[in-house]
Formats: C-alpha cells, structure tokens, sequence
C-alpha cells in the first residue's frame, strides 16, 4: 500500500531474554504464549534469536506475566510499527 486509508494492520516485534543460566521460563504477552529455554550472559540477544521468547504483535502497549520454577514478572511493553523490543527479565 502507498497510502493508508485506516485499514493498515501495523505489527511489531518483542523478543523476552534474561541472563540467568538455571532458569526457564513462560511469557504470556497478547494471548499468546512463548517460552526462554537458554540465556543470553552477556549481550542482549537480536530480535528473533533462537532460545527467547519471540513474539510479533500489532502495535500497541500490552501487558506482559512471565515465570519460572524460581521467580516470576509482570509489566508493560510498547510494540511499535515494523520495530523489535528486546526485553530483559531481570
């Protein structure tokens, strides 16, 4: 499309990580569901890498729940036309 007449879907992209070696974990965001099976210690990963919670979502602001066997998160994250938010489960 060369102009939006309104009935453009936009999405975006959200890729969940965290640097702790002994956890998984389950990240529930937009009624969908993904899973962090391995960590990133040192460098925030790409958006899309292999072991995060990737997700691609129309634009908007969600809230996010995430856990583990050991501890859990909650927030909120902005998805943003044609973009990737990495974020950090810390």
């Amino acid at each position: 499309a060369t102009d939006d007449d309104g009935t453009c879907q936009y999405e975006g992209y959200v890729t969940f990580y965290f640097r702790t070696s002994d956890l998984n974990a389950t990240v529930t965001i937009g009624g969908k569901t993904g899973y962090i099976t391995d960590y990133y210690p040192t460098q925030p990963p790409s958006c899309g890498s292999p072991d995060c919670a990737n997700f691609t979502l129309p634009i908007g602001t969600y809230s996010y729940y995430a856990s583990s066997s050991h501890e859990w998160w909650k927030g909120i994250v902005v998805v943003t036309k044609n973009d990737c938010t990495t974020k950090f489960l810390d």
